[in-house]
């Protein structure tokens, strides 16, 4: 399966972003004209459920919190299964 997450925190989005793409979230989708760009709090992660997806997003705040030694509170997380798109888009990279 094809997820994409959107999500908003209350600190440290790049720590977050990062300990997400570690382990294993895209900031970009793949097409047939180069790689979409996301937008800033948006990652993809193929062959996994919503619900594995999440899981594993939660482990990347958890490591978000460890490196920094802060608290980082989910203020907001949408969760969706791709399953054909059509992307036009200055954002191809």
């Amino acid at each position: 399966m094809t997820v994409i997450l959107s999500y908003d925190v209350s600190a440290e989005h790049t720590v977050v972003k990062r300990a997400a793409i570690n382990r294993g979230f895209y900031e970009f989708v793949p097409t047939s004209q180069g790689k979409y760009l996301l937008p800033n709090t948006t990652l993809f992660i193929e062959g996994q459920t919503p619900a594995e997806a999440n899981a594993i997003f939660e482990l990347a705040l958890a490591d978000a919190r460890i490196e920094t030694r802060r608290v980082i509170n989910l203020e907001k997380r949408v969760t969706g299964v791709i399953t054909g798109a059509l992307l036009n888009s200055d954002r191809i990279i």
